[in-house]
């Protein structure tokens, strides 16, 4: 604990704020940002951005990353990206079955020092209208997740 302008604060609460979110146009498979500067520090860079080689996971899990975000990129209509996205919902719900062990894998290989954002938006064609699957954002540590983490 330390004295702080009238605040106690516990130093050893900040952890490394990571993002996790698949977009498009990531074409080198990256998916993970630095969210704060002990981020920023740790990774030693000034952009947000990180490749899956800089990330302290397995190679297998860098690979799993790299194939979900080039295979996003097919969720969109890249000759007119307003039409639906040419996924089914089959597509679409296995996608996001698979970006979420990713995730969860992700929240156990970096460990307890880290926190990470997950914000996912899945599209899909429903009727020529894309209504895209849950979208909420998650923020969880892998220590708050070990209740239901199958990792551990």
């Amino acid at each position: 604990m330390a004295w702080r302008g009238g605040n106690i604060q516990e130093e050893h609460t900040v952890k490394y704020l990571l993002k996790y979110w698949i977009e498009w146009g990531c074409s080198d498979g990256g998916c993970v940002w630095a969210a704060n500067e002990k981020a920023k520090a740790f990774f030693d860079t000034e952009d947000s951005y990180l490749s899956n080689s800089e990330l302290p996971i397995s190679l297998e899990l860098q690979d799993e990353l790299t194939a979900l975000t080039i295979e996003y990129q097919s969720s969109l209509d890249w000759d007119y990206p307003p039409d639906p996205s040419p996924w089914t919902k089959e597509q679409a719900v296995s996608f996001k079955q698979r970006a979420d062990a990713a995730y969860l894998r992700l929240l156990t290989e970096l460990g307890d020092e880290f926190e990470v954002e997950y914000s996912l938006n899945v599209p899909y064609a429903n009727d020529g209208f894309s209504d895209p699957l849950d979208r909420t954002p998650q923020s969880q540590s892998c220590q708050s997740y070990h209740k239901e983490c199958p990792f551990i």
